[in-house]
């Protein structure tokens, strides 16, 4: 069955419905119910909230943390002195990570 045709409103309305009903029929495939007069409802619970927000918070810090280095990043690539300490920086931290890892050293010839 194609989809049907209605103004904006009414099949924002329909979809919505048909979406309604397909979580609907997959929570009674999840809890073994049957029949169309059975409604089941999900309720939040303390553990699945304290997941769900300490879960947006880590997304939220690890985007402002992308950013910030994106913009460090930025500053790095136009001015010369940010620049020669992040070269500074990065030869140090290689240098160091050859010698906690000598394999690496091996593999980058030093």
């Amino acid at each position: 069955m194609g989809k049907e045709k209605f103004q904006p409103v009414l099949q924002a309305g329909a979809d919505e419905e048909k979406a309604r009903e397909r979580r609907q029929d997959k929570l009674k495939e999840k809890f073994g119910f049957t029949g169309k007069d059975v409604v089941i409802i999900e309720k939040e619970n303390t553990l699945k909230f304290t997941i769900k927000t300490i879960t947006g918070l880590v997304r939220f810090l690890a985007t402002v943390m992308i950013i910030g280095l994106a913009f460090i990043g930025m500053i790095a690539l136009f001015y010369g002195e940010p620049r020669a300490a992040l070269g500074n920086v990065f030869n140090s931290v290689l240098d160091e990570t050859c010698r906690a890892v000598p394999v690496i050293a091996e593999i980058l010839g030093m």
